[in-house]
């Protein structure tokens, strides 16, 4: 990502360890990514839904962990320096 332009993911309180609610990440807590070099100026937005559930012994190998992440919701956009949508997947 470092080559395309700056990033973090910006995660909801107790978005790393909760396990009673359904939490949220933004990549650069909802800026997007504002490329570099020839699309200078256009902007990658990126941000996910998730919950995080205890591991179906049944299904997963419990050495794996105890704990997966489920996605709920997920948006991804590409924007052109006017900020028009040219792309998104939601």
């Amino acid at each position: 990502m470092a080559c395309l332009g700056t990033g973090k993911i910006v995660v909801s309180p107790g978005g790393r360890a909760r396990t009673d609610k359904t939490h949220l990440w933004r990549l650069n807590g909802g800026e997007g990514l504002v490329l570099r070099g020839d699309a200078a100026g256009c902007r990658f937005l990126a941000s996910m839904h998730y919950r995080i559930i205890p591991t179906d012994p049944e299904k997963y190998d419990a050495r794996e962990g105890r704990w997966r992440v489920t996605t709920s919701a997920y948006l991804y956009e590409f924007r052109a320096p006017d900020n028009a949508k040219v792309w998104a997947m939601h």
